[in-house]
């Protein structure tokens, strides 16, 4: 798990929380990268890709989200409807979900699923700026180590 390096010294990357604990919209600064501090408005499963709207409430990565031009970050721990905690938004070190078959490399799309990102474009909008580093060889979804670098739609 990534140690934070400034902002917010004494946080706990890994830890979400019922109550807010530091200011929503606040980054850090990371071994891994940078991370931003949001409230789940809804459950989110560990490595779920997340769109995060103008107030830092995160919701589950969908199309119409990304569409909206909501920031594209990665939820590196569960969080509990209405709970706060950081998700990724650059670096690398942290994973990301994708369907089976995903291709190290190549170009990310939203798919239908809420959170899981894949390579099959087919009516689904590209995903800038996040990278699956292997392929995703096993028959499900599974989470690849990922680098990111501000994801965000290509529609924006």
């Amino acid at each position: 798990m990534a140690f934070i390096t400034n902002g917010t010294i004494g946080r706990d990357l890994a830890v979400t929380e019922t109550t807010a604990g530091d200011t929503v919209g606040n980054t850090v600064s990371t071994t891994d990268g940078i991370f931003m501090y949001v409230r789940a408005t809804a459950a989110l499963t560990q490595y779920d890709y997340v769109c995060v709207d103008e107030a830092y409430a995160a919701i589950r990565g969908t199309k119409a989200a990304v569409d909206d031009g909501h920031s594209v970050g990665v939820a590196q721990v569960a969080f509990a409807a209405s709970a706060y905690g950081y998700v990724q938004m650059t670096g690398n070190g942290g994973n990301v979900r994708v369907r089976a078959s995903a291709a190290a490399d190549s170009t990310l799309y939203t798919t239908a699923s809420a959170g899981i990102l894949d390579d099959t474009s087919t009516s689904q909008t590209r995903v800038l700026g996040i990278g699956i580093v292997t392929a995703q060889t096993s028959t499900g979804t599974g989470n690849q180590n990922a680098i990111m670098n501000w994801p965000r739609g290509a529609t924006i």
